[in-house]
């Protein structure tokens, strides 16, 4: 009879989780100048906005120094979470979409958080 050796794994290889949403309030900041130079897969930088007196926990969302604008309310609430345990949160661009003519913007991401 042969011996099993059986490992235990102590590490966690769980994936990572990602959600995916979309930028609100476009049309008040920057996106109408730079939705051009957006891309698949450009990462984004997310910030607390504390400008927003009536909004303590407000992510504003940046792309090359521009604010593009926030995070809606109840991703930044996950987002918190998440930055008040120390976690890695990047933010992707998914899909931009720009049509003056139907006046519609929308710039969907994927939030990925380690």
């Amino acid at each position: 009879m042969r011996d099993l050796k059986i490992k235990q794994q102590n590490e966690s290889h769980l994936p990572l989780l990602g959600i995916i949403t979309h930028v609100t309030e476009l049309t008040r900041y920057n996106y109408i100048y730079i939705h051009h130079l957006l891309k698949e897969g450009d990462v984004l930088k997310i910030e607390k906005d504390f400008q927003r007196t009536w909004d303590n926990s407000a992510f504003a969302v940046y792309f090359k120094g521009y604010k593009l604008g926030y995070l809606s309310n109840s991703i930044k609430k996950i987002i918190n979470k998440h930055l008040e345990l120390q976690q890695h949160i990047e933010i992707v661009v998914k899909q931009g979409c720009f049509r003056p003519k139907k006046g519609h913007m929308s710039l969907d991401v994927v939030i990925k958080i380690n």
